[in-house]
């Protein structure tokens, strides 16, 4: 439907078919009953590509015409605008408003819509016209507020969680030490078991599972060699995490 740039009644009742499309299909992906929507093409003053509110039971979808012949950016679009409506469903809000937006590309990452995301976030386009005449133009439109190392990032984590695969990591934990665990993906506190061998653990929140060593160690109590090895540990850990492809994020912000 992109090549579609004559705008005609028919062409652009087409176009809202097709946004009304992939309402439907965001909301088989986030799993929620569909509420009643409604949509169409505005002309929005502000820089956002996309905006939805709430009135007397009923969600408002407004897309900004800009974008109404490209599948791409409609899909990331209404993959987030609907993702704000999956958050408002369970009364879940960030402040300030960038936080929760972030938030809110997160959910559609984890929805599945990750590939529409990163690619746009980014798009480059040459002007035919002043190409013709030896001018090289190129217009950039970005989508999206996050960058697109953290995209991948959670993309990842995406396909961990649908093939049910574990992270690995390199961790040991001393349960008569600590039974407590950072998710991987979420922070949230795990609780392991008081007892020693591989385990593998899940998020009930994220779903991430991973795995985990429960190992108990007799040491000798404030020796240099355990003090050295604390030390070490978190950067060994951080450089094998980052070779498979994790970035550990909370640790530069520590």
């Amino acid at each position: 439907m992109e090549h579609l740039h004559i705008e005609t009644p028919t062409t652009r009742q087409a176009r809202l078919e097709f946004v009304k499309w992939l309402v439907r299909f965001c909301a088989g992906q986030y799993m929620i009953d569909m509420p009643q929507i409604a949509v169409k093409f505005s002309q929005l003053k502000t820089s956002e590509a996309g905006h939805v509110f709430y009135k007397e039971g009923i969600w408002y979808v407004e897309i900004d015409g800009a974008y109404k012949w490209s599948d791409l950016f409609l899909t990331a679009i209404v993959a987030h605008e609907m993702a704000h409506v999956v958050l408002g469903l369970k009364n879940v809000r960030l402040e300030p408003i960038r936080r929760n937006e972030e938030l809110t590309d997160t959910v559609s990452i984890l929805a599945g819509f990750g590939k529409a995301a990163y690619a746009a976030s980014l798009q480059e386009k040459v002007n035919p016209v002043l190409l013709l005449v030896g001018i090289v133009s190129v217009s950039r439109h970005k989508l999206g507020y996050l960058p697109r190392n953290e995209i991948i990032h959670l993309s990842k984590i995406k396909k961990r969680i649908s093939l049910r695969r574990p992270v690995k990591r390199w961790r040991v934990i001393d349960p008569s030490v600590t039974r407590n665990v950072g998710c991987y993906s979420c922070s949230m506190i795990l609780r392991v078991p008081d007892r020693t061998g591989k385990l593998i653990i899940s998020c009930p929140v994220c779903q991430m599972r991973q795995r985990v060593v429960l190992r108990r160690e007799e040491r000798e109590r404030d020796s240099f060699i355990q003090k050295l090895s604390a030390k070490l540990a978190k950067p060994f850990q951080r450089a094998a995490d980052y070779f498979k492809g994790f970035d550990d994020f909370s640790a530069s912000e520590q």
